[in-house]
């Protein structure tokens, strides 16, 4: 897509890290509203370690077995 129709294709990324990026502050806002982050959690750490098991989960096996043996013990 990037190479087919450039513009389009930095319009959707564009979007799709706005969205990502408001979805990350609802989320530390609820965390934070919890008390579930700790006060020293680096955020653009947490946020790009979040994005690449999100993004990398479906491509790596040992991530996939892993979310399978963390499914498997909560159920």
């Amino acid at each position: 897509m990037a190479r087919l129709y450039p513009d389009v294709y930095d319009e959707v990324q564009h979007a799709r890290l706005a969205t990502q990026g408001e979805l990350f502050d609802r989320l530390f806002a609820l965390a934070d509203a919890q008390n579930l982050v700790r006060p020293d959690l680096n955020r653009a750490v947490a946020r790009t370690v979040i994005r690449e098991v999100l993004v990398n989960v479906l491509r790596s096996p040992k991530l996939t077995d892993i979310g399978r043996e963390i499914a498997r013990s909560r159920s």
